[in-house]
C-alpha cells in the first residue's frame, strides 16, 4: 500500500519541515481504517468500472458541464467564499464557523515536488462551483477540505473522477468512509472510496 512520503532531501523547500511535521502528526494520530481511493495514470473506463451506475450517470453529467483545474488559494478568495456559504446547512448540520468566516491570504509555502498543497476547483465556465485542498506527500493525497457549491449538480462527483484520474497521487485519504455520516458515506462509496486497514 502506499504510504505517506515524510523523508527530506536536499531538495526540500524550506518551509517542508515543518509542513511534512504537521502531518506526519495528523497521520499518525488516525485510527483505521483509511477512507482511500485508488487513483494514478488510469484511463477512464477503468475508473468507471469501479464506481456504481448512479456515480457514472453524475461524472457523464459532470462532464458535460464543468472543466477542473489547479489554482492559487489566495487569488481565488472571494470565489472560495461563495463556494463556503452557499449552503448554511451541508450533510444535515450547519456549516462550521470557519468555513462561514472571511478568507485572508496566507504567506507562501516553499514547498518541493514530494511535498505540495495542491487547491484543484471545478469551473462552470469561469465561476469556481468546488474545490478540494489535496495534500501531497510523495504518491499520497490527504484530501483537507472538500466542498461544492450548493447549485452546481453532480460537481463532486466529476472532481473525485478527476482527482482519481489524475497524475497528482497514487491513493487519496478522504478519513473513513465508515465514520462518516451516512449520506457523506454513501457519497465516498460512489466515488470509489473504500475502508483499508494499513
Amino acid at each position: 500500500m502506499t504510504r505517506p512520503d515524510f523523508a527530506s532531501s536536499r531538495d526540500c523547500g524550506m518551509d517542508c519541515p515543518d509542513f511534512v511535521g504537521r502531518w506526519r502528526a495528523w497521520y499518525e494520530d488516525q485510527v483505521p481504517p483509511f477512507g482511500l481511493l485508488e487513483c494514478g495514470p488510469i484511463d477512464g473506463k477503468t475508473y468507471m468500472e469501479r464506481i456504481d451506475s448512479k456515480a457514472r450517470n453524475m461524472r457523464r453529467k459532470a462532464d458535460r458541464l464543468y472543466t477542473y483545474a489547479r489554482f492559487l488559494r489566495d487569488h481565488r478568495l472571494g470565489a472560495l467564499e461563495r463556494v463556503n456559504r452557499s449552503k448554511p446547512i451541508r450533510q444535515g448540520k450547519p456549516m462550521t464557523s470557519a468555513y462561514l468566516e472571511a478568507l485572508h491570504p496566507e504567506r507562501p509555502q516553499f514547498l518541493c515536488l514530494r511535498h505540495r498543497d495542491l487547491w484543484i476547483a471545478a469551473w462552470r465556465g469561469t465561476e469556481m462551483v468546488a474545490y478540494v485542498q489535496l495534500v501531497v506527500l510523495g504518491r499520497y493525497g490527504i484530501v483537507n477540505k472538500s466542498l461544492g457549491h450548493a447549485e452546481a449538480p453532480a460537481v463532486m462527483n466529476g472532481m473525485y473522477a478527476y482527482l482519481a484520474e489524475s497524475m497528482y497521487a497514487d491513493v487519496i485519504h478522504y478519513l473513513s468512509v465508515s465514520g462518516s455520516n451516512p449520506g457523506l458515506a454513501a457519497f465516498k462509496e460512489s466515488v470509489g472510496f473504500r475502508d483499508v486497514t494499513p
